[in-house]
């Protein structure tokens, strides 16, 4: 099953590229414009129906019927914004149609109808996603891969599992059924309790635990970047307090250890006024 699964992901990856190789950047601007198209005049209005002429009218005949609807529309003469953004669209829409080649490409969308997906090119360049945003859909596409992997991995060594299981079964029942047999017969002699026994002890098979999306690699990266800043931040500050402990062990011996040179040096003083006074007496 999981076989299955990765041909799938990779014919989806290549119909993906070629999709997003098909459409160029004139595809683009007729997506553009049908958007924006929709969203001032409603689903059912298209390039022809918006200059009031039919798809086999001519580049002559368009451009007249441009030339009558922009002059009503003209940011000099109707000032409305819905006008200004009607005229901007008219514009594009006329500049697609006179051009042989952009008409061949309208009209085939017109046919086949506007594409929902429009390749990774166009939404890029349409939104212009940040580093953290294109971070975050990789690992949460690579999340995803991995998570549907997983069950398909789970399903198959479950379905394994069942087998083993099975079969295990079927070979305790055949033991038992033979025991069974040769008890009756008076062949199996002395060894036909343990046989039994062992027979009744059939081993338990583990079952594959299902996966979980904790352990996908959009949980797992944070939680191991945060597991190894705290560790950094808590090793350091053990460190520090070692290093603070071991300069008061020090300052202590320090002191000590002047203390009892100050105790010695008192000492021999001492020494020095006694003997003095004994020969001033003398």
């Amino acid at each position: 099953m999981s076989r299955w699964f990765s041909v799938l992901v990779l014919c989806l990856a290549l119909l993906a590229s070629t999709v997003n190789a098909v459409w160029d950047e004139n595809d683009h601007r007729i997506f553009d414009l049908t958007d924006a198209l929709v969203s001032l005049k409603g689903k059912d209005v298209n390039f022809y129906s918006i200059l009031q002429s039919p798809p086999t009218a001519s580049s002559s005949e368009l451009n007249k019927a441009y030339r009558k609807i922009s002059l009503a529309v003209h940011p000099d003469k109707n000032p409305d914004p819905e006008a200004v953004k009607l005229y901007q669209i008219l514009t594009g829409i006329i500049s697609v149609l006179k051009d042989p080649e952009t008409r061949e490409k309208y009209d085939y969308h017109l046919k086949n109808g506007i594409p929902r997906w429009r390749g990774t090119g166009y939404y890029y360049q349409r939104y212009k996603p940040g580093f953290v945003v294109i971070s975050i859909f990789i690992l949460a596409c690579i999340s995803f891969v991995q998570f549907a992997s997983a069950w398909a991995i789970y399903y198959r060594d479950l379905a394994r599992a069942k087998e083993d299981a099975q079969l295990l079964n079927q070979v305790s029942n055949k033991t038992k059924r033979a025991l069974k047999k040769s008890k009756k017969a008076g062949t199996a002699g002395s060894k036909t309790s343990l046989d039994e026994g062992s027979a009744d002890e059939v081993p338990e098979i583990e079952l594959p635990s299902p996966p979980s999306y904790k352990d996908v690699i959009l949980i797992q990266l944070p939680l191991w970047v945060v597991s190894t800043i705290i560790g950094l931040v808590s090793g350091k500050k053990q460190e520090k307090e070692g290093d603070i402990a071991v300069n008061g062990e020090a300052e202590v011996v320090e002191d000590v250890g002047c203390g009892g040179c100050s105790n010695r040096a008192r000492i021999r003083e001492d020494r020095k006024e006694t003997k003095a006074w004994k020969r001033f007496w003398n």
